[in-house]
């Protein structure tokens, strides 16, 4: 397989959203009705993308796992950071889970949960390709097309119903008042900045 297939249109259109979709949810807005209007702009674009990359048939050319680039610290941090800007509306009964099969009760889940999980997979894929090393760009690039596949995806669509819900009926009583948007914006910035420093995450938005 040759490797043109890193920068055809539909991988580098997919690398592009994937790398907006990263930034927003690093330094998301505490504004929770902003917050999910970019959601529900950016999740369908994502999702478009991926369905758009191309198949990875011939295994034999890839040479090396990549590394995570999203450690277990990192992942906490997003999904506790999500978890506080939606705070009342994070939970929601999800009717297209596997377990419920299982359970006569319904089942809860959460949207920063999902949205932590999506960005943990895109993160990753985003982070190999800024280090330009083909062999694993080309395993990034495998393993982003099978994980939308069997994860991201249902995960994603699954998410744009609540956020659809809360967009439609959220009012003003669901704002965070302007100083504390203030302050906990600042504290974002600040507390991220140090875990990507530790991490090595600093990179080149291509």
């Amino acid at each position: 397989m040759e490797t043109s297939i890193l920068y055809s249109k539909s991988t580098i259109e997919f690398l592009t959203v994937a790398t907006e979709f990263c930034s927003f949810i690093e330094r998301p807005s505490n504004d929770r009705k902003e917050f999910v209007l970019k959601c529900t702009k950016i999740l369908p674009l994502l999702y478009l993308k991926g369905l758009l990359l191309p198949e990875i048939n011939d295994d034999s050319e890839i040479e090396e796992e990549p590394e995570n680039f999203v450690t277990e610290e990192i992942y906490q941090y997003v999904r506790l950071s999500l978890e506080k800007i939606m705070g009342e509306k994070d939970d929601y009964l999800e009717v297209f889970n596997d377990d419920i099969q299982y359970s006569d009760q319904p089942i809860t889940e959460f949207v920063s949960e999902n949205l932590a999980d999506i960005y943990q997979d895109i993160k990753n894929f985003v982070s190999i390709f800024s280090l330009q090393y083909e062999p694993t760009m080309l395993q990034a690039l495998s393993n982003v097309v099978s994980d939308f596949k069997s994860f991201w995806a249902q995960k994603l669509v699954n998410v744009l119903r609540p956020l659809n819900h809360i967009l439609l009926t959220i009012d003003e009583d669901d704002f965070y008042d302007e100083s504390e948007q203030k302050e906990n914006g600042k504290n974002s910035d600040w507390l991220f900045s140090n875990l990507q420093d530790k991490s090595d995450l600093d990179m080149e938005i291509l």
